[in-house]
């Protein structure tokens, strides 16, 4: 894959309508619902009100594209329709999330006006952290792919986007393959969303983001002798985290994983083969595309030794770049229970999505989405399983687990599994046999996903300690950061062998 970026259409030129509204999320009540009322009534008030004609009921359908968001809109003049009024929406406030300010609107005659919008409200110096241009340009090109809900307009500090009704998933709940097979539902729709093709910069953003963090990380300063005892216990958090000894582990993680030091894994694949081809004596070793489409900023050897050829095709699916979201937590995953193709395609409850049978997941909040490794994502999916407790003991997922996950994602991407002869299948000591080239590729494979935990953790808690730094929510940023590097160590050992 190349990485010459293809410029994305600036928001501009995708049309998006934009209210000259701000919310303050710190104002009394009944202001923030007055001016979420207002937003949505400058942005997609056609939703919630009713057709002067038959023909123009389609105009109650949300609306995929802000293109044809933005001529539903002009639709709606007074001349022809009867606007609702504030009193006729709705508010109610959606809880679990720390980095933005939640609200569903509906309309008060939901039998009538069955659409249903979410107006987000970036959370304060969010921006710190997130570029919102870039990632509002990103929601509106997955929302014309079909992947994210409608993009119905822009204000100030945030965003009018479709409701789906549905409910985020519990992180234990990700590790289920039954009564719903989350493992498998995540897994396909994750593969889903690596295989768009998203203009902009293909570069991984692992490294440019931790390299900004961990600056910002360097600089951050707490009071310890603040007469306030949060302060306080910011700064011993802080002190236990042991900044300058995590400079020297993020250098070091920069040559055990791709990244520019080894040209995004180069490197460490050839040094790889060369190591398996001297361990059997193989002598014919080529340098050519696993696939003659894929992604990577590499290439894979050749060698003649099929268990190993399995080993080093592993690595290249985990190494390539594909668009991530870089944030697959519990609450980013909706369940939309038992989904109907009547339910999800019908125009009066129209979100903009393809059609689904039966339980199906969504991915949503693509404020971290960027091209990355792959196997960035999944690990830190991987991670997320344990919440925001993050007792890892108990909750990162099992091996059987990540198989099943990595089979089902590799079955979405159309990545087949190698597989050997008949005659070349052997016994694994428990009365089962196995095919050694199948258990060499997956066993590589999770090798390498399991790695990049270390990556997962030192985006999370570098990120951590600059929300907790500049961050107004309630949440104890600090505590969670100690805990994520925590992570780090625990997984280094695990992982790498290393303490």
């Amino acid at each position: 894959m190349s990485s010459s970026p293809s410029t994305p259409p600036t928001l501009a030129a995708l049309s998006i309508p934009h209210a000259p509204i701000s919310i303050d999320i710190h104002s009394p009540k009944e202001t923030i619902h007055s001016t979420v009322r207002e937003a949505v009534l400058n942005l997609c008030s056609s939703l919630f009100t009713p057709p002067s004609t038959p023909d123009n009921t389609s105009s109650l359908s949300t609306t995929t594209t802000s293109s044809s968001s933005s001529s539903s809109l002009s639709s709606s003049s007074p001349s022809t329709r009867t606007l609702p009024s504030s009193e006729d929406l709705l508010i109610t406030p959606i809880s679990g999330g720390i980095t933005n300010n939640l609200f569903r609107v509906a309309h008060k005659a939901s039998h009538l006006y069955p659409q249903q919008v979410l107006v987000r409200i970036y959370g304060d110096k969010t921006e710190i952290l997130i570029n919102r241009d870039t990632d509002t340009q990103a929601f509106a090109l997955l929302a014309q792919a079909g992947f994210a809900p409608s993009l119905h307009g822009t204000f100030h500090n945030g965003r009018v986007e479709g409701y789906v009704p549905s409910r985020p998933l519990l992180p234990y709940e990700m590790s289920y393959q039954t009564p719903v097979n989350f493992v498998s539902l995540i897994a396909k729709e994750t593969a889903r969303l690596h295989l768009l093709d998203m203009p902009g910069d293909k570069l991984p953003i692992l490294w440019s983001y931790l390299d900004k963090w961990f600056t910002m990380a360097e600089e951050t300063k707490f009071d310890g002798l603040s007469n306030d005892t949060v302060e306080v216990q910011k700064y011993q958090h802080y002190q236990t985290l042991n900044i300058p000894r995590l400079g020297k582990e993020y250098q070091w993680l920069k040559t055990v994983l791709p990244s520019p030091l080894n040209q995004h894994g180069q490197v460490l694949i050839n040094n790889y083969a060369i190591q398996l081809v001297t361990s059997k004596g193989e002598q014919n070793t080529t340098f050519s595309s696993l696939i003659p489409s894929y992604p990577a900023l590499f290439t894979i050897p050749q060698v003649s030794n099929p268990e190993h050829q399995a080993r080093l095709d592993a690595i290249g699916i985990a190494y390539r770049i594909v668009y991530a979201h870089n944030d697959l937590l519990s609450g980013n995953i909706l369940h939309i229970e038992n989904s109907t193709e009547e339910a999800i395609s019908s125009p009066k409850v129209n979100i903009g999505l393809p059609t689904y049978l039966d339980d199906r997941v969504l991915i949503i909040d693509y404020e971290y989405g960027g091209y990355n490794y792959c196997a960035f994502d999944i690990a830190n999916h991987f991670c997320e399983h344990a919440g925001f407790d993050f007792d890892l003991e108990k909750w990162y997922p099992k091996r059987p687990i990540q198989r099943a996950w990595c089979e089902a994602y590799l079955e979405r991407v159309g990545i087949p599994i190698p597989t050997s002869k008949p005659n070349t299948k052997v016994e694994n000591g428990e009365g089962n046999t196995v095919d050694t080239i199948t258990e060499a590729f997956m066993d590589e494979l999770l090798i390498r996903i399991n790695q990049f935990t270390l990556a997962s953790h030192f985006w999370w808690g570098l990120w951590a300690v600059v929300q907790g730094r500049y961050s107004p929510i309630n949440f104890d940023f600090m505590s969670y950061a100690v805990e994520r590097f925590k992570g780090y160590h625990k997984h280094k050992k695990e992982f790498f062998g290393m303490d």
